[in-house]
């Protein structure tokens, strides 16, 4: 019987014991495992993955990509690492390195839409609206149908005050996914812009079905109900 502590256990069965932890949810487990087997094989890029993945699991971003980097030096081609340490880049809130990281997973893998949506939205926190939809229009070319693409993508329209685009990109998102209260709050929103106060509270209602104490919903809707005349029911919504 293999004990973690045995430094004479062999490579392949501690690795196999650290994966088998993974899908017990014993990520520390699993971790002590695979750093007996990188202490005999330091360059084994497959363990170095899967300890990265283990780090993360438990909320180190900083050590994951630790991992991930020596993984890069090793494999500096090797896609699904390049796009784990820009998920863990932008977990740290670097999202610069992210993009860096989605570029060349991108020039690997150019219709990769998992990948240019993430780029897209780091995009959207560096202020590069342009580039997000850039990136954006080229996922929903090859994914019509993609809620997250289309969510962020009414985001960037908004910005350039195309309130009407925006509310197309979420009305096709909420095709998808009816219940989601954050795209109806958003497309609500946009309404008020439009002067829709009745179409904005229509949207509010079915969030608050939803999330019956989200306090900004409940505020817009009531300065929507005012706009509406209804000064009654915008008080209880308000107060």
């Amino acid at each position: 019987m293999l004990c973690a502590s045995d430094p004479n256990s062999q490579p392949e069965e501690l690795r196999r014991r650290g994966t088998a932890k993974i899908g017990l949810g014993d990520f520390a487990g699993a971790i002590e495992d695979w750093d007996l087997v990188l202490q005999l094989e330091p360059q084994n890029a497959e363990v170095l993955t899967m300890r990265g993945k283990g780090k993360r699991e438990l909320g180190d971003f900083a050590g994951a990509i630790e991992d991930w980097d020596l993984v890069l030096q090793l494999e500096p081609q090797n896609a699904e690492v390049l796009t784990m340490r820009g998920k863990g880049k932008r977990e740290l809130g670097d999202f610069a390195g992210a993009i860096e990281d989605w570029d060349l997973v991108l020039q690997l893998e150019p219709k990769n839409a998992e990948v240019l949506t993430m780029r897209g939205g780091g995009k959207m926190e560096l202020g590069d609206f342009a580039g997000a939809m850039a990136d954006l229009d080229l996922v929903l070319q090859l994914e019509p149908k993609n809620a997250i693409a289309l969510k962020i993508r009414g985001l960037a329209k908004m910005v350039f005050c195309d309130f009407a685009g925006a509310i197309e990109d979420w009305d096709l998102a909420l095709q998808l996914e009816p219940a989601n209260a954050e795209v109806l709050a958003m497309r609500g929103g946009a309404k008020m812009v439009l002067f829709d106060f009745a179409g904005a509270i229509e949207d509010f209602d079915l969030v608050l079905a939803l999330e019956p104490q989200n306090a900004e919903v409940l505020t817009m809707r009531g300065k929507a109900k005012r706009e509406l005349g209804d000064f009654a029911r915008a008080i209880e919504d308000l107060r």
